[in-house]
């Protein structure tokens, strides 16, 4: 099903008329529900009617653009005005991709309430009255980084090498670092927690490998420094050892890591296909995000596996002085 709506000027706003789609509003309704967002949080958070006015009317998504778009891809991106959720631009073909496989997303996200998926919540087209083809799709995610306690460093980690490092000149707060900036650190967990992790990773990389056939995705991580300001922690942990805001706590209570998989709408096309092969006649296969579903998805879960360390574990371990670094 899909709402659409007409947008008129007023006012005196010397703008053509816009068309503003709601895509399978049901459908986005009910994987809201899954994660207890109700209809009036979700309307008052987004704030729809304001959204509209001042990307349509006041000119203000330049100004959007300036503070979201960090990667290659062009995509722009905001927050809510109370950080609740996430809005990003995204590619016809990514919407199309997500429209396609939208029965078998809700039913996985359904059944796997623990996914590390970030969840799309709802897709949108805004567009010219008379030119109803040129769109521009904006999908609504959760903000993994709701949180009260600062986000000290973020990472977005692919599991390759080519060209995954942040520029020095566009380091700055909120800004992403990379594989190679993460280098060889390591997240120490449980052993249970290490566990749960490296299951979840697997069942999600392979509900995308086989159910949406695509690749390119990331492993978003959000690292805050305990101190003794930090809120969230229970005073009696579960096993999994999960904070109040949605972080896991490490092994040594020392680091929060808020953890996500996102970017999982990019399918690999013809150009993909094609990119992998250019870059891959100039370096070694692990070096390139630009491979298939199924070897994206094997080499993903086992760079993570790396980073994923409990006390004990036979791999070469930091001892918890070293971990202040991590």
């Amino acid at each position: 099903m899909v709402n659409t709506i007409l947008l008129p000027t007023s006012g005196g706003h010397r703008l053509k008329p816009k068309l503003f789609t709601e895509y399978a509003p049901f459908v986005f309704r009910e994987i809201r529900k899954i994660y207890g967002i109700s209809d009036t949080d979700y309307l008052n958070s987004i704030g729809i009617e304001t959204f509209l006015f001042k990307l349509l009317f006041c000119g203000e998504f330049n100004s959007y653009r300036t503070m979201g778009s960090h990667g290659k891809s062009g995509s722009v991106f905001f927050h809510t005005y109370d950080s609740q959720f996430m809005i990003k631009t995204i590619k016809q073909k990514e919407a199309e991709c997500l429209l396609e496989k939208l029965p078998q997303y809700y039913q996985y996200l359904s059944s796997n309430t623990s996914s590390l998926l970030l969840p799309f919540l709802a897709l949108y087209t805004i567009s010219d009255f008379k030119k109803e083809e040129e769109k521009l799709y904006i999908c609504v995610m959760p903000n993994l980084f709701t949180t009260s306690n600062s986000i000290d460093e973020i990472f977005d980690l692919k599991g390759s090498t080519l060209d995954r490092t942040t520029p020095l000149e566009s380091r700055k707060p909120g800004v992403p670092l990379k594989d190679l900036d993460y280098g060889d650190r390591v997240m120490i967990f449980s052993p249970e927690v290490c566990s749960f992790l490296n299951n979840q990773i697997k069942e999600d990389t392979t509900f995308l490998e086989k159910h949406f056939e695509t690749m390119d995705y990331s492993f978003l991580i959000g690292i805050h420094k305990v101190t003794d300001k930090t809120t969230g922690i229970p005073t009696q942990l579960e096993e999994l050892r999960t904070t109040t805001d949605g972080g896991v706590l490490s092994q040594y209570g020392d680091r929060i890591y808020y953890l996500g998989i996102i970017d999982y709408l990019i399918t690999f096309d013809k150009t993909k296909a094609v990119e992998g092969l250019i870059k891959r006649t100039f370096t070694m296969d692990e070096e390139v995000s630009s491979v298939s579903p199924h070897n994206y998805a094997i080499r993903f879960c086992q760079y993570l596996e790396k980073k994923l360390w409990f006390p004990g574990s036979t791999k070469i371990f930091l001892t918890p002085t070293n971990t202040q670094n991590q």
